[in-house]
């Protein structure tokens, strides 16, 4: 006679006959062997029975395709008795994709059911849904325990179905590449609807619009020529237009994101999706043309920046062309005014000019350069641009007539010094010589100062903080610009005007031997670069270099060469400016019109031709400074030969 099986101390219902009968069959209990009868000492009066919280049937409702969503299931043991051997039956199919225990196994990454579970207690499974294709979609879980008498099954079911699913094309970033600034560049993307529903209130995330300088093509969704609307049937695709119009001369990397929102038709709200899509872009750095200069067309004019103004004065156009105008430049209201021809230098090119910053009268100071039929000169004058006029520089005591000199401006003794120079085959008399603008006075540089460098013609000559520094140049001159045979040097010194004294530059390393090279100083390095040597000791046999050194001053006294990777062609007579980047290199002789900076990293990086002054032998320029970030180019010599009598400007960030 079966035995009651009791429920009274918990809610779940009595077992049904069935039960019973199947402790009979079940193979847990056995006959008696004397007596035939059932032993029935070990049925318990009351078993586990295990239910599903929040239901053993469970929707995960509309999910996107590709996404993956965590349900946390409680199992609760309602009876009196431990529920052992909690498994998933293995009569039964496993839980199959797109449902699956998170992680991959019982129960679940983050789950805390084991193989037992006591009464009254409850533990968690953690299932995962993850459609990988449109459409409703269905799974089992078959799990099994032993409430104390038999195994006991515990089906659950599971449902989903998938949403409007929208996919951008051009994953994962959409590159519109480089383009010159000012010069849009138009990117076609499509949008595909994977889902089962249609897309609704599809448009831009009005919390997110694209900004500057990406966009729609002609200003808004979808674009000019898009094909999307505000709605996109299931399986359908729609083309939206995008513009990358990068406007800043300067260039620079861009980057944005598009955003998308839509109701995906999961009842979520409006909008309640959305698909994104990564983009970018690069502009390439353009020169653009300042306003009209009143200026005829030159090379080798002398020019000084003010801090504010760039000041452009003389210059020649060939050897019977030459100058005695000038005009100041604003870059901030891109405005050309002329300067006063009262009391001007006369005609000239090839002259030096500095700016005395810090005087008590702040001008620019022209001197020497060849006149008319290519004479040396040795006057000069000084120009206040508040004013507008000039005061001439007295000719007591000056150098001898000369150009391819050299002009620094000490600004804490308040002196300009000259520094070697030509004219006709010969160097000019005198090595080097102090101005006083304050007192209009010239005073020689002792020339028999211990370690004094040997005269020498179209040098350089750099102010670095407290000294000047000379390097290189020809030491014995032909007529014209040609260096004797053999004449170039590779030698240099710093002179120290508060002491006075000289002190050699280390020949160990640095560049060879040159004449007409272009030199910067970057705040603790002099760089030198380009420039000729001269094969035979005429014009014809001018010869131009691509090489240069990075010197260390002293205690270091060291070279290190310019890297030749990505070099600058070869050329002499180069725009050499000093710049947050590096070293900007510009124009010269052969390579007009080409250039690039080098960095305080030692490697190259060109400079944007496009818009780019093509005439720049021989022409002069400014940085204007940190806060300003331009690069103005006046002038120059082109084929033909040309010159231009125009300015642009180059954004050095």
């Amino acid at each position: 006679m079966l035995r009651a099986l009791p429920f009274s101390k918990t809610r779940v219902p009595a077992l049904s006959l069935a039960i019973g009968v199947a402790l009979l069959f079940s193979g847990c209990f056995r006959a008696k062997s004397a007596s035939g009868e059932l032993d029935l000492s070990q049925v318990p009066e009351s078993v586990a029975v295990l239910l599903p919280i929040p239901s053993d049937s469970i929707d995960f409702g509309a999910r996107p395709i590709g996404s993956s969503t965590d349900l946390e299931l409680t199992l609760v043991n309602a009876g009196p008795w431990p529920a052992t051997e909690i498994q998933e039956d293995p009569a039964e199919p496993a839980l199959a994709a797109p449902f699956a225990f998170k992680g991959g196994a019982f129960p679940g990454t983050g789950g805390t059911c084991t193989t037992t579970l006591e009464p009254q207690a409850t533990c968690t499974l953690v299932i995962s849904y993850s459609p990988a294709g449109p459409g409703p979609a269905s799974g089992a879980l078959a799990l099994r325990y032993v409430n104390g008498a038999i195994h006991a099954p515990l089906p659950i079911s599971f449902s989903g179905t998938t949403t409007a699913v929208l996919t951008l094309s051009d994953d994962p970033t959409l590159d519109f590449g480089a383009s010159p600034s000012g010069t849009p560049v138009d990117a076609t993307l499509t949008l595909s609807n994977t889902g089962i529903t249609a897309a609704q209130a599809l448009g831009e995330s009005p919390a997110d619009p694209l900004t500057a300088p990406f966009g729609f093509k002609g200003g808004s969704y979808p674009g000019t020529g898009g094909s999307c609307g505000t709605t996109l049937a299931p399986g359908a695709s729609c083309t939206l237009v995008l513009t990358f119009s990068p406007s800043s001369p300067a260039g620079g990397s861009y980057s944005d994101t598009l955003s998308l929102v839509f109701d995906d038709g999961s009842g979520l709200g409006i909008p309640n999706s959305q698909v994104t899509r990564a983009l970018s872009g690069t502009g390439q750095p353009v020169w653009t043309a300042t306003a009209a200069s009143p200026l005829a067309g030159r090379s080798f004019a002398a020019s000084v920046w003010t801090g504010s103004q760039l000041l452009v004065w003389g210059g020649g156009a060939g050897a019977a062309t030459k100058f005695a105008d000038g005009a100041r430049y604003d870059p901030v209201a891109d405005s050309w005014s002329p300067m006063s021809a009262v009391g001007a230098p006369s005609a000239r090119s090839h002259a030096t000019a500095v700016w005395s910053a810090g005087a008590a009268t702040e001008r620019m100071i022209v001197w020497g350069g060849l006149a008319a039929g290519d004479v040396a000169d040795a006057t000069g004058a000084m120009y206040d641009p508040v004013n507008d006029d000039w005061a001439p520089i007295t000719a007591l005591g000056a150098p001898s007539a000369r150009f391819g000199h050299t002009a620094v401006w000490d600004e804490t003794r308040g002196r300009m010094m000259v520094w070697g120079g030509g004219a006709g085959a010969v160097l000019g008399a005198g090595l080097g010589f102090e101005y006083d603008p304050a007192l209009d006075t010239w005073n020689a540089i002792n020339d028999a100062l211990a370690d004094t460098p040997a005269g020498r013609f179209q040098h350089t000559a750099t102010w670095a903080g407290s000294k000047m520094l000379v390097w290189g140049g020809c030491l014995a001159k032909n007529a014209g610009e040609a260096c004797q045979l053999g004449g170039e040097t590779a030698t240099g010194a710093i002179f120290d005007p508060g002491v006075p004294s000289w002190t050699p530059i280390s020949a160990v390393g640095a560049p060879s031997a040159r004449y007409q090279h272009s030199a910067a100083w970057n705040g603790s390095t002099l760089v030198i670069w380009g420039g000729a040597t001269d094969t035979d000791g005429t014009e014809p046999g001018i010869t131009s270099v691509a090489t240069g050194g990075i010197y260390q001053l002293p205690p270091s006294d060291s070279w290190v060469a310019t890297s030749a990777v990505s070099a600058p062609a070869p050329r002499r007579h180069a725009l050499a400016l000093s710049v947050p980047a590096g070293i900007f290199i510009w124009g010269g002789l052969t390579s007009s019109g080409t250039g690039a900076i080098l960095s305080p990293a030692n490697s190259w990086a060109p400079l944007s031709t496009i818009g780019a002054p093509t005439a720049s032998f021989g022409a002069i320029g400014a940085y204007a400074g940190s806060g300003d970030k331009r690069v103005i180019v006046f002038g120059g010599e082109g084929a033909g030969p040309a010159f231009s009598g125009s300015a642009a400007i180059y954004w050095a960030e």
